[in-house]
């Protein structure tokens, strides 16, 4: 049971397919670290790896439901 309503989890993101802004698929989260600063959100895509910080500047909506993540990514 998930104790908060609004708290995304790592959990949560691993697997889940991102969409950027233009409603391109960019591909799938195959991992999360912390690295300091910022975590990162490690997309595997068809040619090679999108690494995106977890901030709010490049997020959009988390579709728990449909297993999306939105980003603003170019």
């Amino acid at each position: 049971m998930r104790k908060d309503a609004d708290a995304i989890y790592w959990n949560d993101l691993i697997g889940c397919s991102v969409v950027d802004q233009n409603l391109k698929v960019l591909g799938k989260i195959y991992k999360l670290e912390n690295h300091g600063a910022s975590d990162l959100i490690f997309i595997k895509t068809v040619d090679d790896d999108i690494i995106i910080p977890l901030e709010d500047q490049f997020l959009g909506k988390f579709e728990i439901e449909k297993n999306t993540l939105n980003v603003v990514w170019e």
